[in-house]
């Protein structure tokens, strides 16, 4: 059995950063390989901060793929190009949070596991697949032009799939046509400049429990290291792939784990389940709490957070 503790972010001497500032790429973790989890920590009422997750994923490099690909790219003037949801407000409750993820959830199934293969295709491009985006009431931001000009009333064309991705949020509104959504994905990109947080579990917070370490060096026994070679015969790239595979395992694994509480993101994870447990227990009292567990005054879970995902 595998348990995943996931951590605040730390200092170089390993304690909880009491102030952390996503301006600042010294606060997000250094030569570590792992899974995070980023989202926003946005107000409360009574002016309680909670950490509200987004997105799961995995990297060889935490301090990059957090620092510049994601909160660099979705801050005021980031050229990110991935959905944006609407988090343009100052406070929030709790059924504000909660209707925001039952649009996400239903998007993350009709991008990531409904209809999959046609989902990233034909299907993807479509004026139906825009016309279903658009139920959606805070999804702000689509990586496709069309998701605009269908909401906009204005004609339909088809973009070639490089253009879909090279989108810059930026060049998407500047039209009189985009007016009406400029403010809220302004405001919420503002609201990535100030508030955006993350948490992280390196290879090192994986640990195994229990008596037997079978499954380990099974997993260890099926992805071993390989290097890439090329027509020279000189290794060109060194591939981890028991570390690969384990780290895309934990990552489905803390997505479900997260559905269990009620909180959705949008990030396809893919493979398949086996047993871990996941720790949440040290993020517990800055995580929100979607309801359907003990909390105690301020909204923390009551209990120590760690969620069993079974095969």
């Amino acid at each position: 059995m595998i348990q995943v503790k996931f951590n605040v972010p730390k200092d170089q001497h390993n304690n909880p950063i009491i102030n952390f500032d996503p301006r600042i790429q010294d606060h997000y973790p250094k030569g570590k390989a792992g899974i995070y989890i980023y989202g926003l920590k946005l107000r409360f009422e009574k002016k309680v901060e909670k950490f509200v997750p987004l997105y799961v994923g995995v990297s060889s490099d935490l301090n990059d793929r957090l620092y510049n690909d994601h909160f660099t790219k979705n801050h005021l003037k980031g050229n990110g190009t991935k959905d944006l949801w609407d988090f343009s407000e100052n406070e929030y409750s709790l059924n504000d949070i909660y209707k925001r993820y039952a649009e996400m959830h239903h998007y993350d199934f009709i991008n990531n596991y409904r209809n999959r293969k046609s989902a990233v295709g034909v299907y993807r491009e479509s004026e139906n697949y825009m016309n279903e985006l658009l139920k959606l009431e805070y999804l702000l931001f689509f990586q496709n032009r069309n998701y605009f000009n269908v909401k906009n009333g204005l004609p339909f064309i088809h973009y070639k799939t490089e253009t879909e991705r090279e989108l810059n949020h930026q060049d998407a509104i500047n039209n009189a046509s985009y007016i009406v959504q400029k403010s809220n994905i302004i405001n919420t990109q503002l609201c990535y400049n100030s508030k955006f947080y993350f948490v992280y579990a390196t290879m090192d917070d994986v640990v195994q429990i229990g008596k037997k370490d079978e499954e380990i060096h099974d997993l260890n026994k099926l992805y071993p290291d390989y290097e890439k070679i090329d027509s020279f015969g000189t290794v060109v790239k060194k591939k981890h792939g028991f570390k690969v595979k384990v780290a895309e395992r934990i990552e489905l694994a803390t997505k479900k784990a997260l559905n269990t509480i009620g909180i959705h993101t949008t990030a396809e994870a893919k493979g398949e389940i086996f047993d871990m447990n996941i720790d949440l227990s040290e993020i517990q009292n800055e995580l929100v709490n979607m309801g359907g567990h003990p909390y105690n005054e301020n909204g923390t879970y009551k209990d120590s957070l760690i969620i069993k995902i079974r095969k």
